[in-house]
């Protein structure tokens, strides 16, 4: 989307969207503008109110230039700086940390100019090759000289003189093998002594032979083994090996003056320049221009181990590398465990929380709920609702191209970035790398793409925008073919099918999962997903301008970002930000260059060189004058009309659109009831449905408490839901095991706004002793509990928990419908205490508990059943005598083969005589409505169904069936005695009723992709209630980025 990152940002652009907002960032100026797209009001949002910080600002390495590394057990030295003040340090390998060992200041004389290439020790000493220049009598002087520092005394002392340019060291018990231009010596340790082992001087070549009639070309670093000592050719572009006992020398891998970067076997192999050298015994591990390969020493087969480079030296066990991006750093490559470890200087700016003060992030895209960018060569994510800037992986003062967690992953220019709501996907240097948010893990998805300007994907397939090109990955083989264009054929402009289309230039790509829009110079094309066919949406390559009005008389200038809703596609023109209508072509200016420094409105609005993106419901912009900017649209409506005990439903646009995150509003008309409903928002993964979770419709709330867990995999969110013109100060604290209160803290929620975080996230900062959370605001709001699980295949599950009061004076018992266990079936009762009492009672379910829960905290019950066989039931929780009643709610898990597939919860249904639940089957049957039922009473009950459609009318399907005193019945909706022959697909409503208390709830249950069984709890809504005409709220609600949402209305 923008150029290549320098340390604190770039010149540039960039443009997303996320709702209706519209966000335009300026990496220059560090700034970000959010545009509200139907008032194109301009409001500042985030950003640095001046230039950020330049490099001198900040503390590097204290090391200097880093040089060469070398190891023991205990302690990795290195070297580091530039003539003259060149020193070797001690780094502790226990504590990482490093101290001066030598400076080479106090050895060299006035006049005199030092290099040192490599180091390399024994037990007793640390040896140096070194060369030092100077000017006798106008003629430059040159000699290479082996030094060696006793570990014990730190004395140093010239051991061999007389070398040319010695740059590779490696010794054994009695000899040290240097590398020197274009010959490898032997030095005998204890005298001095040098001769030549290999090669010949100032004869250059590559001839594998014996001794002197053997050549090289410049040789570099050196490694042995004890049989043979490997040297890199770094003009040749290839690893030689000779025999110590013979002095033979053969080529290992590459073919002579045969540049590349091939991995292959023996001389199929390339490389780009081979410098420092180290093994394990088994393997050689080369550093080669940003790489570091690996070369088996009986094969000679060459293969890349890390894109990551620096002076390398193995002990055995890890591989340690020097880098000098900025400055020395050392780091450690485990060989059991292939991640990169940074020993020393710590890590800049590459975790927790960053000063926003004096760091800025150029944003690319966003989910709604945060923003996500570049700085330097790692990757932070920016809270929306408070500008708070948070490390997400990679690191900043240091490149490459590394999997890993966190800060121990690296990036080469990270320049574009697209995410689906699970990951989020990183472009640069030929690469695609893709990040897990939730886990902060990055691995590789593609490694063949050059110049990926922009991406975008349809959960199946990620769309890398070239130059002249659209290639097509599959996300789950990491398969890349040509979707469309020609890179080698000169740019044209042309209307084709795939590969027979033409492009000019392409700089932003989008999608609506139908088709691909793609900027080009001074037009918009469009490309259909399914055919690859290429079109002209609007523009002309010939003619530029900007010039508003329909398809056929618009012109538009050399665009550089978009972006849509789905209606509308966004474009940065010139510094204009302007949109075309997707369905009429028609194109129309929000905003122009230039910029004003206040707050205007629409076309009053100025800005230079901004970026843009949007989150749905804004658009945000970045501006050189400071601050960040945003548009925001009116709220979209649905209006609702359904009789009485009918039902009504819709459901939200494609999971492929970019995902946006807020809340809902049920509001009756004047003098009509409130009607009861569920939000379900289902999460798609590369295309594979993964998660359900249904949020209910609830009453505005000003205080309330939900269970917390945050443990490895298990996580906790909550989302608040301001729906009123003033803003919420909320204030909340935790609880653990024990009853003890910590970590309060007070936050504040904008008027007509969401926020949606989890309890180990800013702005709450929870921890893993927290069981429960507690929070009161100053107005009313809608709230409800999110409660996360990352599988055994890094899928987030999701489900939502109820919020409970904090205040309570029930002491009676409570049913729950339904409980599963064995089989692959786990149920969780989770007891959240409302009281500042301790809570005593037992659980009756696949077996007897008993629960102790502590005031204002919450515990949990876990079923025991491991039986192949499932057994289900009903659940009744009995508080002792003298103490009150638990909040209660079920968390249910199926784990079918040693995977988790499906978790879904449900609070207390309550009792009641009569229930209505949405019921829904598809054509395949992969989607069926069941139901469970709890018998409350001590005599038997007749239980009667009845389906109506969605006007409230009989479908024609009734039955009843019989469950005994305090009984359980479950079942799908076609095993309903007289529902055998329901017709599919449908959608209707089915009544439950008994002639005495039951309980109920509704079980959605489906197939996926892959044939896993996937189950979202709805709330089965009691025909009793009382009628209101209150505002109800969904407090959460997703869609795009994967999500889709389903609301249900009756």
């Amino acid at each position: 989307m923008v150029p290549p990152a320098t340390p604190f940002g770039s010149a540039g652009v960039s443009l997303f969207g996320v709702g209706d907002d519209l966000y335009i960032t300026d990496a220059k100026a560090s700034t970000i503008s959010r545009v509200r797209i139907s008032t194109r009001e301009v409001i500042a949002f985030a950003g640095l109110p001046s230039n950020p910080p330049t490099l001198d600002t900040v503390t590097l390495s204290p090391y200097g230039y880093g040089i060469a590394v070398w190891s023991n057990a205990q302690s990795a030295y290195f070297v580091a700086g530039d003539s003259p003040n060149i020193r070797i340090f001690k780094a502790d390998l226990a504590t990482n940390t490093a101290t001066p060992f030598l400076n080479f200041n106090t050895l060299v004389p006035s006049g005199v100019t030092l290099v040192v290439y490599d180091l390399w020790g024994d037990e007793t000493y640390l040896y140096v090759t070194e060369s030092e220049s100077s000017s006798v009598e106008g003629t430059l002087r040159v000699e290479g000289f082996v030094r060696r520092i006793a570990f014990s005394t730190g004395q140093a002392e010239v051991l061999a003189s007389g070398l040319g340019l010695p740059v590779g060291i490696f010794g054994d018990a009695n000899y040290l093998y240097v590398t020197d231009q274009t010959v490898v010596r032997r030095i005998t340790k204890a005298t001095g002594e040098k001769v030549t082992l290999a090669g010949a001087e100032r004869q250059m070549g590559s001839v594998d032979g014996i001794g002197t009639a053997a050549r090289f070309r410049n040789l570099s670093g050196t490694w042995g083994d004890g049989t043979y000592l490997y040297v890199a050719d770094v003009w040749d572009y290839t690893i030689r090996r000779i025999r110590i006992s013979t002095s033979e020398v053969t080529t290992l891998a590459g073919s002579s003056e045969q540049r590349g970067y091939v991995d292959a076997r023996g001389p199929s192999a390339r490389f780009l320049g081979p410098t420092s050298v180290s093994g394990d015994g088994t393997n050689l591990y080369v550093a080669d221009s940003g790489r570091i390969r690996k070369v088996a020493l009986a094969t000679g087969d060459v293969t890349t181990f890390i894109g990551f480079s620096g002076d390398l030296w193995s002990d055995g066990q890890s591989l340690y590398v020097l880098s000098s991006s900025f400055g020395a750093a050392l780091s450690r490559i485990a060989f059991n465990n292939p991640q990169l470890s940074r020993i020393t200087p710590p890590l800049l700016f590459s975790d927790g929380v960053m000063p926003s003060d004096r760091f800025a992030v150029r944003v690319s895209w966003g989910d709604g709920e945060f923003l996500y960018g570049v700085s330097g060569s790692a990757v932070y994510k920016v809270r929306a609702t408070t500008g708070e800037i948070t490390h997400l992986a990679g690191a900043f003062f240091e490149s490459g191209e590394v999997d890993g967690v966190g800060n121990a992953a690296r990036f080469t220019l990270p320049v574009v970035m697209w995410g689906d709501g699970t990951y989020l996907y990183v472009g640069g240097m030929g690469a695609i790398r893709r990040i897990h948010i939730a886990t902060r893990q990055v691995s590789t998805v593609a490694s063949s793409l050059r110049d990926t300007q922009d991406l975008w994907s349809d959960q199946s397939y990620l769309y890398a925008l070239g130059i002249r090109t659209i290639e097509r990955v599959s996300l789950s083989t990491g398969e890349v073919t040509r979707f469309a264009g020609d890179p080698v054929i000169p740019s044209g402009f042309v209307d084709g099918i795939g590969t027979a289309a033409r492009f000019q230039k392409t700089t932003s790509i989008w999608g609506d999962g139908t088709n691909l829009y793609v900027s080009d110079q001074c037009s918009i094309r469009k490309v259909v997903i399914a055919t690859a066919e290429v079109t002209t949406l609007v523009g002309s390559p010939t003619r530029c301008g900007e010039i508003d009005g329909p398809r056929d008389t618009a012109q538009i200038d050399q665009i550089s970002q978009i972006w849509g809703n789905g209606r509308l596609l966004f474009f940065l023109d010139s510094s204009s930000v302007r949109a075309v209508d997707l369905a009429s072509g028609e194109v129309r200016t929000i905003a122009k260059t230039g910029f004003t420094g206040a707050d205007p409105y629409g076309l009053e609005t100025r800005f230079g060189k901004p970026a843009l993106w949007g989150d749905g419901f804004n658009l945000y912009f970045g501006s050189p004058g400071g601050g960040i900017f945003k548009i925001t649209a009116a709220a979209a409506i649905q209006q609702y009309s359904f009789p009485a005990a009918g039902a009504d439903y819709w459901t939200t646009t494609s999971s492929a659109a970019p995902l946006t995150a807020g809340y809902a509003r049920v509001q009756p008309n004047a003098g009509s009831t409130t009607p009861e409903g569920v939000a379900i928002f289902g999460f798609r993964s590369n295309g594979m449905l993964v998660s359900e979770a249904a949020v209910p419709a609830s009453p505005l709330i000003q205080q309330g408490r939900i269970y917390a867990e945050m443990n490895g995999p298990v996580n906790t969110g909550i989302a608040i839901a301001n729906p009123n013109d003033q803003s919420a100060t909320v204030s909340f604290y935790f609880t653990d095991a024990d009853g003890l209160n910590f970590g309060s803290g007070t936050t504040t929620i904008a008027a007509n706004h969401q926020v949606a975080a989890f309890l180990n996230e800013a702005p709450y900062n929870g921890s893993s002793s927290a069981r429960s959370f507690t929070f009161m605001s100053s107005v009313p709001v809608g709230a409800i509990a999110l409660h996360g699980y990352i599988n055994e295949r890094s899928e987030f599950l999701m489900t939502t928990l109820p919020v409970a009061p904090i205040s309570s004076t029930s002491t009676s018992p409570i049913v729950l419908p339904h409980f599963a266990a064995g089989g692959g079936w786990r149920t969780q009762i989770l007891l959240v205490n409302p009281t500042d009492e301790t809570l005593l009672g037992s659980v009756e379910m696949d077996s007897s508990y008993s629960y102790r829960v502590a005031p204002r905290s919450s515990a949990k019950i876990v079923s025991a059943g491991s039986a192949s066989q499932v057994q289900t039931g009903n659940v009744r929780i009995t508080p002792f005598a003298g103490t009150r009643s638990p909040v209660v709610s079920t968390v249910f898990s199926f784990v079918p083969t040693g995977i988790t597939v499906t978790e879904s919860g449900v609070a207390t249904p309550g009792t009641a005589q009569s229930f209505r639940i949405f019921a829904e089957s598809d054509s395949r049957r992969s989607l069926r409505t069941g139901v469970a039922i709890a018998n409350t009473s001590s005599s038997s009950a007749t239980v009667r169904f009845e389906l109506l459609d969605l006007q409230g009318q009989p479908a024609g399907f009734s039955g009843s069936s019989t469950i005994g005193p305090n009984g359980h019945l479950s079942l799908f909706l076609n095993e309903i005695p007289g529902f055998q022959n329901v017709p599919d697909p449908f959608r209707a409503v089915l009544r439950v009723s008994s002639s005495t208390s039951i309980s109920a709830i509704g079980v959605r249950g489906r197939y996926n992709e892959r044939g896993d069984f996937l189950i979202s709890t709805t709330p089965a809504l009691a025909d009793d209630s009382v009628a209101t005409n209150a505002e109800l709220v969904f407090p959460h609600i997703v869609t795009g980025g994967g999500y889709t949402t389903e609301f249900i209305l009756m």
